[in-house]
């Protein structure tokens, strides 16, 4: 399952990286996550995530904090604080999250959210590790969907450097290419 997420995640950051090359800034899409924020930063980020070596991080599954017994439907994982190049995969990611290929008939990217995807939720985790975060020059900095939409409205300097900003717009642009006009659901 995680290799599996691993590819979706590759799959939908090109994808993502792909309709911003074609449509730029005044597609929609963007406009919708990410206002008039830099086109550059965005990206750049995009970049980052494809292209960076992760061969310094660690996923791991063996609950070595005691964080995901602890929070047995809830956590999906956590970054290690202790261990900044780490991440923890919980049981329950294995039980609640889905592939891509999902994507738009399990209810609306609003309803279900962007992380409700495996490969969606992997780039989540990638952005906890200091070395793919640019050391937290992108971070969850809002994390609501209105904080996310307000964001990219009035604070389109935080959007490019917000996780959940990428995080909806990938989810958004993919699930178009899935069903004419996607899935993202009422706002």
């Amino acid at each position: 399952m995680l290799n599996a997420a691993f590819k979706d995640t590759a799959e939908i950051t090109a994808y993502g990286k792909d309709r911003l090359l074609n449509y730029g800034v005044d597609d929609v899409y963007y406009k919708r996550w990410f206002g008039n924020g830099s086109i550059f930063t965005v990206m750049g980020v995009f970049e980052q995530l494809m292209e960076a070596s992760k061969g310094a991080m660690l996923m791991r599954c063996d609950d070595i904090d005691g964080l995901c017994a602890a929070n047995p439907n809830y956590y999906a994982g956590h970054h290690r604080q202790s261990a900044p190049a780490e991440t923890v995969i919980c049981d329950y990611f294995y039980t609640s999250k889905k592939p891509l290929s999902t994507i738009c008939f399990e209810g609306t990217i609003v309803d279900v959210g962007p992380k409700h995807y495996a490969g969606i939720d992997m780039l989540h985790r990638y952005l906890h590790v200091p070395t793919m975060s640019m050391d937290g020059y992108v971070g969850e900095y809002a994390e609501t969907l209105e904080e996310v939409v307000d964001y990219a409205q009035n604070n389109a300097t935080y959007a490019v450097r917000n996780t959940d900003n990428y995080l909806y717009y990938l989810a958004d642009v993919y699930s178009a290419s899935v069903i004419p006009g996607g899935c993202l659901g009422k706002l």
